[in-house]
This record gives structure tokens, sequence and C-alpha cells, in this order.
């Protein structure tokens, strides 16, 4: 590996082709990246002795995540390398995040909207159940007490596809308004 990389295990590669170092205990805290590291002949146990020294098998390619997002998502795994997220039980009992996460998890996810659903994306492409947990129980809080405000407008069908729903019958639990 390049020097400046030398104290890293592995370089995760973003889909703008940037390259972010981590540790082997931190890549084993996404199912995805230790099954690369598997297919590479690393020791998912924490020995990175028998991984191989060429510097192309030791990046792993995630093309479906941007920099941006791939950051963050490093950060929460280096967090959580050596210890877990505590484990997130529902139904939540209180629509104020902190009370139910330690603080360092409620500010990790006190971002925008769509980051929510980027970092969502990511940690489910990644395999990272507690980031998943803490993502959902994210947007649980926003929209716990909440239902008389949403609305669920299910716009009504058209004569074609009223036709189409009556000529199908495995259709039937669609509504035919």
């Amino acid at each position: 590996m390049a020097d400046t990389y030398s104290l890293f295990d592995y370089i995760i590669t973003s889909q703008e082709n940037d390259k972010i170092p981590i540790s082997l205990e931190v890549a084993n805290v996404s199912e995805l990246l230790k099954t690369m590291i598997a297919g590479d002949g690393a020791e998912i146990d924490g020995d990175s002795s028998s991984s191989s020294s060429d510097e192309d098998e030791d990046e792993l390619p995630l093309p479906n995540v941007t920099t941006v997002v791939l950051k963050r998502v490093v950060c929460f795994m280096t967090k959580h390398a050596k210890t877990p997220l505590p484990e997130i039980t529902g139904p939540l009992q209180s629509k104020d995040l902190s009370e139910v996460v330690p603080k360092w998890a409620d500010n990790f996810v006190d971002v925008d909207p769509a980051m929510v659903f980027e970092l969502f994306d990511a940690a489910s492409y990644m395999g990272i159940p507690p980031l998943i947990d803490l993502l959902a129980a994210k947007v649980a809080c926003q929209i716990k007490g909440h239902s008389k405000d949403l609305d669920f407008h299910i716009p009504k069908r058209t004569e074609k596809e009223k036709e189409i729903a009556r000529k199908n019958p495995w259709l039937s639990d669609w509504p035919l308004a």
C-alpha cells in the first residue's frame, strides 16, 4: 500500500473513486465488507497478516455510495467497531430520539432528511444493521404523533385502470375507487 495508508488494512473506494482507509476491525462492522474481505482470503477474526499486500486487492470498491455519505458511515463504523451501539427496542416510548439512544448517536443522525435517506441506503447496501436501526428510530421519532398531519391521499383510478382491475381478480386487494 502507499505510505499514506500504511497504518490501515484496507482502502474503501467511493462512487467518485475517492479512497478512505479503514482497519480490518472497522471493516468488520459491515457485512458487505466482511464478505469482500473473506473473498480476498483475509481472516475475519482480526488477523490481517494473511491478507495480500497487493494494493489492488486491499481496495474495496463501493460504487453505490458517495464520498460524503461513505465518510459519515465510516465515522459510525469507527465509533462502534469496539463498542456496539446499544440495541434500540420498540415501540419507541418517546418522540425525542435523545431519550432513546446515546447522545453521540442522536447527534450523528441530526441531519437533513435527504442525508437520512442516503445513509439508510448506504447502511442497507453495506449491511450495517445497527445504523439501519438508528436511522429507523430517527424516522420513527420524526413521525410519532403526527399521523393526523400526514396526507396519504390515494388518487382515484382512471376508467382504464378500473377495467384492468376488473379483468384481473388478483388485483382485488387494490381499491377500485
